[in-house]
C-alpha cells in the first residue's frame, strides 16, 4: 500500500498505508498503536508516581 501526496487525512493515511478498517494489517497496527500508547501512559503514571514520593 502507498502513501501519495493526495492524503488529506489521517485516517485516509493509515487506510492507504494499513488497510481498510477491519483488515488483518489495520488490525494488527491498531493493535500494537494501542499496546505502545498504553505503555507510554504506564510510564508516566510509574515517573509521576517516583516523583510524588
Amino acid at each position: 500500500m502507498n502513501c501519495n501526496k493526495n492524503t488529506t487525512t489521517f485516517d485516509e493515511y493509515l487506510t492507504n498505508r494499513y488497510g481498510k478498517l477491519g483488515t488483518e494489517t489495520r488490525s494488527e497496527f491498531e493493535s500494537k498503536a494501542k499496546s505502545y500508547v498504553l505503555e507510554e501512559l504506564l510510564k508516566e503514571a510509574k515517573q509521576n508516581h517516583l516523583n510524588d514520593t
